[in-house]
């Protein structure tokens, strides 16, 4: 029976520029017991080294490993990395978060996090542990392949893929399975941890390790290029590979497959990567998109924010430190505000969704701060749009509901503009209307499956009884409610000039051909994704939103200053609003409640949000 070791016990760091280091010991046995040595270093004077990438997992830490002839315990997947790290020969420097930082020392916790980018720069190779492989081997074809697929250049398509396989005598069949590996591969947990973008955007060179299995991230770079290149990328690969996979995974579409095969993450990695290359840093609104469109896990909820801060610019991390004995509630917010006090506009407010689980169980918790944790950040209807002119590019608002053209520069939010320990938010802004009138087109798409009459009989329904022409156009009620149904754009998002109006005006012809129904149908089917977090609703004066499934009945409509698109805001008392989130509402979108401010038809007041 092993004698049991005396725990290990952490020495304090010298200061908050020093780490320790793991120098693992070698051993000829894959399954000997994991052996090793900790040293303090300073961070600018360290030996050579490399930095471990994985996943904590959620299993006891119920392994062993002998650290400086005394016992300390660690979880399966990161005993399971070592071993596969571990040389035979000699010792191997390495930085391992779960054993060089005393993780039970919150304020040492907090100051390693804060030089973690350092860390990991510093590093000769950040070395990816994804775990073992399937026990079915199912991951192993996918390292065979990548480097396969990394050698096609753009003239080359997917059919030399097929051909140069069958030439090895793998049928059509087989790369299918190959490719399904891939998918496997992107599967893994660690591809999902928010800790990746900065341990492997500035990291000096990467490598994956996945069992035995060995790639380099350059493989997974050129898959990327491959992928994004190859003129029949984003189509089926062949229909003879298209026959086959109806035959042995039918009820998985090739194209989500081929999708799923450079993982989202991966789009976000490199896209900062190159940022970085280019000497270029990553901005509020650059943060708030990769925010929208990936799903980063983190087992605290503050790590959220932490694990970003090394890659976004200088002037929005100044003045924030990791600190794990913060809230939540209280890190968001400051985190936020300094964010928007930052940026000076509004437009980062369109991001936000009201949550009402997260409001219902921490009403204190500001409702114009995003929860990073449950993804009150949402995304938002399309504003900015370029000209695609070849030589000055121009940048514009596609709404411009407080007035302006132009994104402004001057700051519509600064420090005076927060109270009661910065948990509310004042603006100045005007009060529209209030909501009196809701109706959910969620998952209801087949609606417009059905005769042209019906939708018209909706719309009937929708319409007030003393109104025949739009409130806040006098156009035809009809035409104002598709154009609210489309946000007032065409099909490549432009505010003037409905590309496909002819259609929508066609609603009421009781016998619409079959061709303009599918046209129209078209359009409807772009604004598909919209419907399903999206609700319609009226005001009492008539006017026609579109709005977030949160909004209630009795809720406000406003236009604040510096805003691109108008807000819904629901009353709380004492004076105070909750954020429910951006709208579009037909009829105030091009500043038409700054010019009734001046004609007195309209009041700006101040608007307080908590």
């Amino acid at each position: 029976m092993a004698a049991i070791l005396q725990p290990y016990i952490y020495r304090p760091l010298p200061s908050g520029q020093h780490i320790r280091l793991l120098q693992l010991s070698e051993a000829q046995d894959l399954q000997a017991g994991l052996e090793g040595k900790l040293t303090t270093y300073e961070l600018a004077n360290t030996p050579p080294y490399e930095c471990l990438s994985y996943t904590w997992g959620i299993d006891p830490a119920n392994c062993s490993l002998t650290l400086n002839n005394l016992g300390f315990s660690i979880r399966q997947n990161l005993q399971d990395g070592l071993r596969r790290l571990r040389r035979s020969d000699r010792a191997h420097l390495l930085w391992v978060d779960a054993i060089c930082i005393d993780q039970l020392n919150i304020p040492e916790r907090g100051s390693q996090v804060s030089i973690m980018r350092d860390i990991f720069a510093g590093a000769d190779q950040v070395v990816i542990w994804l775990g073992e492989e399937d026990d079915d081997g199912s991951t192993a074809p996918a390292f065979k392949l990548i480097p396969i697929l990394a050698k096609l250049d753009k003239t080359e398509t997917w059919n030399y893929v097929v051909q140069n396989a069958e030439s090895e005598g793998s049928s059509a069949e087989d790369l299918l399975k190959d490719l399904y590996s891939l998918n496997r591969l992107g599967s893994r947990p660690w591809w999902k941890r928010v800790w990746v973008l900065q341990e492997i955007v500035v990291a000096k060179e990467a490598m994956l390790l996945c069992g035995s299995q060995v790639l380099s991230w350059q493989g997974i770079c050129d898959l990327h290029r491959v992928y994004m290149h190859l003129p029949t990328s984003h189509q089926l690969l062949t229909s003879q590979l298209d026959r086959a996979w109806a035959r042995e995974f039918p009820y998985r579409p090739i194209l989500k497959l081929l999708d799923n095969i450079i993982f989202d993450p991966l789009r976000v990695i490199l896209s900062h990567r190159k940022w970085k290359e280019k000497g270029l840093t990553t901005t509020l609104a650059k943060l708030m998109d990769m925010m929208i469109h990936t799903r980063y896990l983190a087992s605290d909820p503050r790590d959220h924010i932490y694990a970003l801060l090394g890659i976004v610019q200088m002037d929005l991390k100044s003045g924030i430190q990791p600190d794990y004995n913060l809230s939540m509630e209280v890190l968001y917010t400051s985190v936020f505000k300094s964010w928007l006090i930052n940026e000076g506009d509004l437009t980062y407010l369109s991001w936000l969704r009201y949550n009402n689980s997260l409001h219902y169980k921490n009403e204190t918790f500001p409702t114009w701060v995003p929860d990073f944790q449950n993804r009150t950040i949402k995304g938002r209807f399309s504003t900015r749009w370029i000209s695609r002119a070849k030589r000055r590019p121009k940048y514009a608002l596609l709404y411009h509901a407080s007035g302006s053209q132009q994104p402004s520069s001057a700051p519509h939010i600064t420090a005076s503009s927060f109270e009661n320990e910065n948990c509310i938010l004042n603006l100045i802004g005007v009060e529209v209307d209030t909501i009196e009138d809701i109706n959910s087109y969620s998952g209801n798409f087949n609606l417009y499956m059905t005769p042209p009459e019906r939708l018209n009989k909706r719309i009937d329904l929708w319409r007030p009884s003393n109104l025949s022409k739009y409130v806040g156009s006098s156009e035809p009620i009809k035409q104002a409610f598709w154009r609210t149904y489309l946000k007032d754009q065409t099909l490549q998002g432009y505010h003037e000039g409905i590309r496909h109006r002819h259609q929508m005006r066609r609603l009421s012809n009781k016998e619409m051909e079959d061709e303009d129904w599918t046209n129209f149908h078209k359009v409807l089917s772009k604004t598909a994704v919209v419907r399903k977090i999206r609700v319609f609703f009226m005001t009492k004066k008539g006017y026609m939103g579109l709005g977030y499934d949160t909004v209630k009945e009795g809720d406000i409509v406003a236009v604040v200053m510096g805003g691109e698109v108008p807000l819904v805001l629901r009353p709380a008392g004492d004076g105070l609003f909750l954020l429910i989130g951006e709208c579009y509402v037909h009829g105030i979108m091009d500043g038409e409640v700054m010019k009734g401010v001046e004609n007195g038809e309209f009041e700006k007041k101040r608007i307080r949000i908590k």
